[in-house]
């Protein structure tokens, strides 16, 4: 275990572990998603507000399509990110 703490996630809500043990954390009011690994190292910052990203409330990978889905509050879309 490592501890995690990232000014860019007030309020972070959803956790999902990635087949590679990766973390996806979400940020509900930055509406910022950012992976972080196994040691609790910032690797990437997914998404922000700025890909219409407001309020996720879930978030899941899929290592078989490899896109990251999103789920959010305020509207009834489901956000589909491809991931490189």
């Amino acid at each position: 275990m490592a501890p995690f703490e990232d000014p860019e996630l007030p309020l972070p809500r959803v956790l999902h572990v990635t087949p590679a043990g990766q973390l996806l954390v979400s940020g509900w009011l930055s509406g910022t998603i950012i992976q972080v690994d196994s040691e609790g190292k910032r690797l990437a910052t997914l998404t922000t507000k700025s890909n219409e990203v407001c309020k996720p409330l879930s978030v899941c990978y899929s290592r078989h399509t490899s896109p990251i889905f999103v789920g959010q509050e305020e509207n009834d879309k489901i956000l589909v990110f491809r991931v490189e």
